[in-house]
């Protein structure tokens, strides 16, 4: 099956905004979080607060985060839950402290910041793995299925955070969670924990429209 093909997972995808691995990048997970471990103790390159300290291009400084993505093929895999051959956009990792509430990762009015030249909304997938194992009362990453539709339409900070009936995504280290970014997301009863991020965006067909992919920022490409 290619990846223009709709697969099952690219159908859950496509619907919920987010897919689950378990286990896929348990060969190398140790290793990547001893390297986040020293480039927070290095103090090099190393940004935010105390509540987050992100280490921004992290994939290029960890030998053995960069052979666990290839070998499993990650780039292949965000091609086929988002469709087609993908470019890579960043691979970062972080310390997060508390909780993080409820956002998307991209808050523009109808998505404006993630449309191509061509007009079109970016597709973009967010893999994102951690040192520890999660679940509802520590920190795991909860989210709202099917939000990265329209999440301007959910209005999350009207309520209280435990009254969204979220999916809470118990993880082991080792497991891999893929997500839209434009999906609303939050970690309540958070530890200290560390997150390695790597997010690939649909490869546009037209070089201006590349451009202004590989240019994006989003309000904080580290968050949960």
């Amino acid at each position: 099956m290619t990846a223009e093909q709709h697969s099952p997972r690219r159908r859950r995808f496509d619907l919920f905004g987010f897919e689950v691995f378990r286990g896929l990048l348990a060969g190398c997970t140790d290793d990547a979080f001893a390297d986040v471990e020293a480039a927070l103790a290095s103090g090099g390159n190393v940004r935010g607060s105390r509540e987050r300290r992100a280490v921004p291009g992290f994939l290029g400084r960890s030998a053995a985060l960069s052979r666990g993505c290839a070998d499993v093929g990650l780039e292949t895999l965000a091609a086929e839950l988002l469709g087609g051959p993908c470019v890579y956009l960043y691979g970062d990792a972080s310390e997060i402290h508390g909780d993080t509430y409820w956002h998307s990762d991209t808050e523009a009015p109808d998505d404006d910041a993630t449309r191509t030249a061509e007009g079109a909304p970016a597709r973009l997938v967010k893999f994102v793995l951690y040192d520890m194992p999660l679940d509802g009362s520590n920190g795991a990453l909860r989210l709202l299925p099917g939000s990265h539709r329209a999440p301007a339409a959910y209005p999350t900070a009207d309520l209280a955070p435990e009254d969204l009936p979220a999916q809470v995504l118990p993880v082991e280290p080792g497991d891999v969670i893929a997500f839209d970014p434009r999906v609303r997301h939050a970690a309540l009863g958070g530890v200290i924990r560390r997150q390695i991020a790597v997010a690939f965006a649909r490869r546009p067909e037209h070089l201006a429209a590349q451009q202004q992919l590989m240019n994006l920022v989003m309000a904080d490409k580290t968050v949960v």
